[in-house]
């Protein structure tokens, strides 16, 4: 960054590229927007599968309430097994969005360490 003294001002002003601003941030933006649309499908596939999830747990508990000989412990322990199972699984997909967002965040800050890198030189 190079610097201009005017005549009006005791001091020198540090010029820069305000195109290569606008740019920088437009880029930023467009990247918050893309993190954003990650967590939305994100949050969507989750409570799309909780919803599944749901729906086949009350099947469960429809099929037991109506069964003649119902197996209490058997169906306790099977709702217990399917319930960690869908734990697990629900952990997955919000970790896979944290992941897939967080790559997104990371290649926007190594881009900007080569953007400033480039401009560096440039005024070098």
């Amino acid at each position: 960054m190079k610097t201009e003294k005017t005549n009006s001002l005791p001091f020198a002003i540090p010029s820069f590229d305000i195109e290569s601003l606008f740019a920088a941030q437009q880029k930023n933006v467009e990247t918050i927007v893309e993190i954003n649309r990650i967590t939305v499908d994100g949050l969507l596939t989750v409570a799309k599968r909780q919803e599944e999830i749901l729906k086949s747990a009350m099947e469960d508990i429809k099929a037991a309430a109506q069964s003649k000989t119902p197996d209490f412990a058997g169906f306790a322990s099977s709702m217990l097994t399917k319930s960690v199972e869908h734990a697990k699984e629900i952990a997955q997909l919000v970790a896979k969005t944290n992941q897939d967002a967080f790559a997104v965040v990371s290649k926007r800050a190594n881009d900007t360490v080569a953007e400033v890198e480039k401009a560096v030189k440039a005024k070098a």
